[in-house]
């Protein structure tokens, strides 16, 4: 749990790896429109984030944002050992009792939603961090070919070795052919520069009757300058994620509001492949009264930083993690 003092220590760290890195504007990265409307200048640790809003489809990102190769050496080390301050993931995993528990109350979900593989189908966990979910699945359906990928070069490490699964740094080094029965994605397309190239490498890793489950925070249900920081750098509604999905050669079977344990108010997305790519664009219908709200979240340095410090006390107070 962190201190005041810690936070303010990780804060200033931040904003020091990122200083010497220019920024460049970036198209919409659902639909690809060149125009979009500022909404916000700030961020929960002071980097300097700017948030637009697509004037096509309503998509709300980071732009102008840092450049390829600075986010991909971000989630390779920096993201763990600095932004979350959890460098040791063997510690973490000690640490965090919370994720059997939501590891679980994903494979139920899927259970319930009927898109767990038959017996010698195949899972792939994209973005599977400490390997929690790939345990869980392998304890309780042994049955099931599991995969991973990971870009954080310690935690990849330390998940293969736990799971005894294969886990790669990226879907690249997949085996061309090779696919899946199901393919999650949880809590990591938000961190995505390029969102709509992962949906589509994700689509050419289903299987014909394979099955794609996405999570992501709801962007609908932000509630201040804390939901926006370096490393969420696309934020989806349930009309942006869909509208993704369906550009990347997917249909959607259900998109909707949930909250699953220790994650923020999030969407789940279950999809199939499709025959075609969707070319039309329709823009997010609640996009105004989005933008409303993320522009009246603007507030001075000195009461953010009072706010987050507050936060921080609360946290310690109430032992929460």
């Amino acid at each position: 749990m962190p201190s005041v003092v810690s936070t303010l220590v990780r804060m200033g760290r931040l904003r020091a790896h990122f200083r010497p890195h220019p920024v460049q504007e970036r198209p919409c990265p659902v639909c690809g429109a060149a125009r979009a409307h500022h909404l916000l200048s700030g961020d929960r640790d002071f980097i300097g984030i700017h948030t637009a809003q697509c004037t096509v489809c309503g998509m709300i990102f980071s732009s102008p944002f840092y450049g390829p190769a600075v986010v991909d050496e971000f989630y390779q080390v920096t993201y763990r050992s600095v932004f979350k301050g959890q460098p040791d993931p063997k510690e973490f995993i000690a640490r965090k009792r919370y994720l059997t528990d939501r590891s679980r109350f994903f494979l139920e979900l899927f259970a319930r939603e009927g898109i767990l593989p038959a017996g010698g189908g195949g899972l792939l966990d994209v973005g599977c961090g400490e390997g929690t979910l790939l345990r869980t699945v392998r304890d309780v359906r042994p049955d099931v070919r599991l995969r991973g990928i990971e870009p954080t070069i310690s935690y990849r490490a330390n998940a293969e070795a736990e799971t005894g699964v294969s886990i790669s740094a990226s879907l690249e080094e997949v085996e061309h052919g090779t696919t899946f029965d199901l393919v999650t994605c949880i809590h990591v397309l938000e961190h995505v520069r390029e969102p709509l190239q992962l949906l589509r490498q994700i689509r050419e890793r289903l299987s014909p009757a394979g099955w794609c489950y996405i999570d992501v925070p709801d962007a609908a249900q932000y509630s201040g300058v804390d939901d926006f920081h370096v490393a969420h750098c696309s934020h989806f509604t349930a009309h942006t994620l869909a509208l993704a999905c369906e550009r990347a050669g997917m249909v959607v079977q259900r998109v909707a509001p949930h909250r699953p344990p220790s994650l923020p108010p999030s969407l789940l997305l279950v999809a199939k492949p499709a025959a075609s790519l969707r070319h039309d664009l329709t823009r997010d219908p609640e996009a105004g009264r989005l933008a409303e709200r993320i522009r009246a979240m603007r507030v001075g340095r000195t009461t953010h930083l009072a706010r987050r410090v507050r936060a921080v006390v609360a946290r310690g107070l109430s032992g929460g993690e």
